[in-house]
């Protein structure tokens, strides 16, 4: 019962600071209380803000479970937390390598 259906949408239209996975559960898996929040309200679709890999390892993550079968958050959140870091880095490293790019093309072309 805890087997993803379905993802939804296309995961590349996303921006990358916030790619958002909507997951189709077959059960109330509670990651967050958002996730609560917005399974009571729309049968049970959980919404899950993280990188592509992260969310792939989410669908592949066999939860423990507790509590007659809610999902222990802490794990996700301490591998999201550092996911989202990892990123946050990759993305500053290619501002700066652009910007160079673009500084060597301006001189390059005043100097023709």
């Amino acid at each position: 019962p805890q087997d993803i259906q379905q993802l939804k949408g296309s995961l590349d239209n996303w921006p990358l600071e916030t790619t958002v996975g909507i997951l189709v559960a077959n059960g109330v898996n509670r990651f967050t209380k958002d996730a609560v929040s917005e399974a009571q309200s729309s049968r049970h679709h959980i919404i899950l803000v993280g990188t592509k890999d992260l969310i792939k390892k989410i669908r592949d993550y066999q939860p423990r479970q507790q509590n007659g079968g809610l999902v222990r958050a802490s794990e996700l959140q301490v591998q999201f937390k550092k996911e989202l870091e990892k990123t946050s880095s990759e993305v500053q490293q290619l501002k700066s390598e652009i910007a160079k790019l673009r500084h060597f093309l301006i001189s390059f072309s005043k100097n023709k």
